[in-house]
């Protein structure tokens, strides 16, 4: 006979498991216990729950975008082989902001970029915001004193620009008009 709690052996006329103390059942040979362990079903269990959770992490990392995407949010700053322009997402069309345009960083109204101007044998490199209608334009910084790949990137927020040029801090507040 087996004991009903650990699963140890027991003599048949048993009335407590040795092992563990538990009352038998004394009534002749009983079953083994089943085995657990590894691979079982409490394994798949876990491996299932897993996954669960994969597909809602990935689920969320796709929506969430979408979900905190503002419905007045019409338009995004992308840049192409034509500079900067302007993308209006309900009717597709594209609208320029610079030719020379370069390293862009977007904020809500304007967008912040290095531009490039020939000087002598080289190039200067601005650091530039314009609003997104293209019709007011700030320059923050006449000579960057690098190309802006040497440079670290520009940080924008609804109002303010800032950027590092040979460790200092430049910070300036986005002016409408």
């Amino acid at each position: 006979m087996y004991c009903s709690n650990c699963g140890s052996q027991l003599p048949n006329d048993a009335r407590f498991c040795k092992k563990c103390g538990a009352a038998t059942a004394g009534n002749g040979p009983a079953a083994p216990p089943a085995a657990t362990g590894g691979g079982g079903s409490g394994s798949r269990g876990i491996w299932v729950a897993l996954a669960a959770i994969g597909i809602v992490v990935i689920a969320l990392a796709i929506a969430l975008p979408l979900i905190f995407l503002r419905a007045n949010d019409t338009t995004g700053v992308v840049f192409t082989r034509n500079g900067i322009e302007v993308s209006e997402f309900a009717s597709g069309t594209m609208r320029q902001i610079d030719p020379a345009g370069d390293f862009a960083t977007a904020a809500p109204t304007y967008v912040a970029y290095f531009r490039p101007t020939p000087a002598g044998d080289g190039t200067i490199w601005a650091i530039v915001a314009r609003g997104l209608t293209g019709s007011y334009e700030q320059v923050l910084l006449k000579d960057a004193g690098s190309p802006p790949w040497f440079l670290g990137p520009i940080a924008t927020s609804a109002h303010r620009v800032a950027f590092a040029i040979d460790g200092v801090l430049h910070l300036f507040q986005w002016q409408t008009s």
